[in-house]
Order: C-alpha cells, then structure tokens, then sequence
C-alpha cells in the first residue's frame, strides 16, 4: 500500500473516531473508525506504526477538543493563530496514547502472529488505560446515549465497553480484508459481531429494571442546584454579586422543598476561609436557613507557607461547617502552572491561572443519616480517584464544577458526559453544580434526566434516591486494564525468549 494512502487512512479514521465522540454524537461511527487504521497499519515497521497512530491520536484530538484553541486565546491572551497551533501540539502529546497502540499493535503481530482481534483489543485497552492524559477521555464515552449498552461498567468499568468496541471494528476489518483479498466472507466473525453485543445488550436489559427498582426504594433526599451563571472574570471583579445570585436561587429553591442546595465551584470567590473555621462568613451564608454545599477558597499554612485550597463547605441550616473537601487534582495551566513555584514570574505572565495547593484526603462529607461524596471539577472524569473516593461507601457523588473557561463549546457536555460513566460503575447518583453549565443530576443508570442550559442562569430541584450498594467494578476497579497489560507484557517476554533460543540453536 501507498504510504500516502496510508497516513490518509489514519486521518480518515481519526475523523471517524471524533464524530463518535461526545458533542459530535454520531455514535455509530464508534464500530468502523477503527478499520482504516487497521488497514493502515498492516504489514508495517513497528516506527512507522508509531507514526501512523500518532496521525490518528493528533486528527481526532485536535478536532474533538478544539475547544482548548477558544481556552488559549481567551485566557492566556494568545492570537488565534498561536491558540490553533497550541490547540494541535497539545493534541499531538496527547496523541501518543494511539501511537503507542500502533507501535504495539504492529510489533507484537509481527512477534507473535496472533489475531487482531486479541492483539487489537489488548493493546488498545492497554494503552488508554495506561497513558496520561491533560483531559482523560475513553473510547466508550461515545456511546453514551446507548443506555443498555453502558451497563456492564458496573463490572468491567468504563475500560470494557471500550474492548467490546474495538473487538468489533477488528472483526469487520478482518470481514473486508477476507473480502478484498480472499473474496470469502467469513460468517464465523459476523456470528462473532452478533453474539458479543448480545451478551452486552442482554445484560444491560436485565440489569437496567433491578436497578430502577433499587432507586424506587432508596430514601430520598431533595437536592437543589445553583446555577448563577456567572464567567470567571465577573466572579473576579464582583464576588459579591456571585454570592447574592446564587443567594438568591438558595431562597427560590428552600421554597420547593430543597433539603440542601448545591452551588458550584468558588461560587463564594471572598471572602477566603480560615483555617479551623467553625462557621461560614455571614457575608456567604446570610441567614438562609437550608443547608448549602458551596464552592469556596481556604487558606492553610503549610511549613510556614501561605496555602490557598480549592475547597467545598457543607453546612447545616444555621450555616454551621459540617465538613470541608479539598480539591485533590488541580487542573494543570488551569489552577497552577507547573514550574510556577520555581519560576513565579509565569503567574504574572498569566493571570488567569490559578497558585493553588492540592488536597490529600479522599474521606466524604457526612450530611446527617447520610454520606455525600464531594469532588471538584474534572475529579469526576478520573475513574481510579473516584474508586478511592466511593470506597468510603458514600450515598450520593456530588460534583461543583466551573466550565467558563471554555466558552459555548462542546467541552461541557463532553465533561458531563464523561463523569456520567462513575453513576454506572458505582451505581448512585450524580448531582452536579456549576458556575454557567451544565449542571445536571444523572441516575444510577448513567442517563442524564436533567441538565441546564449553557451560559444562563437556571436552577434544578429533584429527589436523589441515596443508594447503598458496591458494584463488581467498585470493589475490584480496573481489572479489564491490568488484564490488558499483563497480556502484553506476557507476550512480550515469551515472544523474546522464544526468539533468543532460536538464535541459540
């Protein structure tokens, strides 16, 4: 095959897989986009399998999250131009994640001679597991509106939804390739297709009424959201008015009956908590006799250091602090800036970005009978933080976030969707707050009932049923990923002492 043909099969498929993925929506390209680069990577060297997953990794990233471009240029004050090539070089490191698949891919089927359909699977489940990312996301997130379909996360995780999609698309590309140059069609893969989304389909319909009856019986708690819309600059400028709007929407929703009312992320900007603070500043909390849980900022000391947290406050009706959370995951170039402490000159190049300290503890906050897991921000998309998190047995997952950063783009409800994947692994609720959307409460199913509108200001109220049970996935995390590894790692050994032998002889 043409060189050129191949690189264009990778970006050709790289297309493919951003129009799966979550604010694109079209979700049935999730099960082909993977063959042409199938195709591309036949009959390979292990380095230009390198490059050719990197052109994949950098054409779907650069396109699904374009977003970062508008983030760029907005907030650290970068021309367009510059924001685009950012927005494509980030893309590009992150893009490794699928060039290390095409160097495995490619060096293990020469190696090996197994099928695609196992060294295609491992290696893709292997390496999105592994691999860092700036803003985790998984192959599976695409399908999210597939309700039955997502169910079985609550075994195998997010990481498993993934494998069946790959184990697809390497069965319709072996189908093409018997087709093209063996002009066979091989009806043991097509039964293959069918049978594995049956399992899959089988089990979510089975499990989908045992779990909304578990929701029918759960005690409820009712849960109000704030959403004061409000950007990052005029929260900046004028704290006090973030504080009086979602003041404002605390008293509507007391009316409808809230039990407790969630604002977002440092809705409260001033004044910053003490340390040791038994009570919240009258200037936030006003006599509003319910219960809020608020984004706020804390200050600590740390080996006679000023610190500055990230924190969440619950409180009782009186205002009373029941319990403090510190963000744990700062977002990189969002709330530091790395090599800030060494360098402090790039906070004053970039004013935008937060100094922060992260937090170091995973316990949850208790609200009377019941056990509230808070986390901030895009904790919520980190499955292996969350698994710490829930091990605490918590009754709920609370998230307040703040999106402005990224304008009326499709990062928001990318990153709704992707913290919709923790209510199906753990089975409970999400509720979440943020600043300008979306905020939403998501059932134990994984299906977002409810969600306000981007950039305005809303607020929703519904009964959370708090649930109680620990899921496979919840208690043994992300097996299906260290499975994958260890295949890899297996084949790797064997694959080279079998060949050192034969040298030997």
């Amino acid at each position: 095959m043409n060189t050129y043909i191949r690189y264009l099969l990778a970006a050709i498929a790289g297309a493919l897989y951003c129009a799966a993925f979550v604010g694109f929506d079209q979700w049935y390209f999730a099960w082909i986009c993977l063959v042409p680069l199938l195709f591309a990577l036949e009959g390979v060297p292990p380095k230009q399998g390198f490059l050719l997953g990197l052109t994949f990794g950098t054409v779907a990233l650069t396109a699904g999250f374009y977003w970062i471009t508008y983030t760029i240029h907005v907030f650290a004050n970068m021309p367009w131009v510059v924001s685009g090539i950012g927005c494509i070089l980030l893309s590009a490191a992150q893009g490794t994640q699928f060039a290390i698949f095409g160097l495995l891919y490619v060096w293990l089927r020469k190696r090996t001679g197994w099928s695609p359909l196992i060294i295609g699977t491992t290696t893709f489940v292997a390496t999105e597991f592994v691999c860092p990312q700036l803003f985790p996301h998984y192959f599976a997130n695409s399908q999210y509106m597939q309700i039955p379909l997502i169910q079985i996360c609550d075994i195998t995780g997010v990481l498993g939804l993934t494998a069946v999609l790959v184990f697809v698309n390497a069965c319709i590309y072996l189908i093409i390739r018997d087709l093209l140059y063996q002009r066979h069609l091989r009806w043991s893969l097509i039964l293959t297709i069918l049978g594995t989304l049956s399992i899959v389909l089988a089990y979510g319909y089975v499990r989908l009424p045992t779990i909304k009856a578990e929701m029918e019986k759960a005690p409820k708690l009712r849960f109000g959201i704030a959403q004061a819309n409000l950007g990052i600059r005029e929260k900046n400028r004028y704290p006090e008015r973030s504080i009086r709007l979602n003041q404002e929407q605390t008293l509507k929703l007391k009316e409808q009956g809230a039990d407790i009312v969630v604002w977002p992320e440092t809705a409260a900007q001033e004044p910053i908590l003490s340390p040791g603070a038994k009570i919240l500043p009258t200037a936030i909390f006003d006599d509003l006799d319910v219960p809020i849980l608020t984004g706020l900022f804390q200050y600590g000391y740390d080996d006679g250091h000023l610190r500055v947290y990230n924190s969440a406050a619950l409180t009782d009706k009186e205002g009373r602090i029941l319990g403090i959370y510190k963000k744990q995951k700062l977002l990189m170039l969002g709330e530091y800036i790395p090599l800030g402490e060494s360098y402090p000159k790039l906070y004053d190049w970039f004013p935008y970005i937060g100094r922060l300290t992260p937090g170091n503890s995973n316990e949850p906050l208790r609200f009377g009978d019941y056990i509230l897991n808070v986390n901030i921000c895009y904790e919520e998309i980190l499955p292996r933080l969350m698994r710490r998190m829930i091990a605490y047995s918590p009754n709920v997952m609370i998230n307040i976030t703040n999106d402005n950063w990224f304008g009326r783009t499709a990062e928001p409800i990318q990153h709704l969707v992707l913290a919709a994947f923790r209510s199906v692994e753990h089975r409970m609720w999400l509720v979440r707050s943020t600043n300008t959307g979306i905020s939403a409460f998501v059932d134990a199913t994984g299906k977002i009932l409810e969600q306000s509108p981007l950039m305005e200001k809303s607020t929703l109220i519904r009964d959370v049923p708090m649930m109680s049970s620990k899921t496979i996935y919840t208690r043994f995390g992300d097996w299906m990923g260290w499975l994958a590894v260890s295949l890899i790692i297996i084949a790797a050994i064997t694959t080279t002492l079998r060949n050192n032998l034969s040298n030997k002889r």
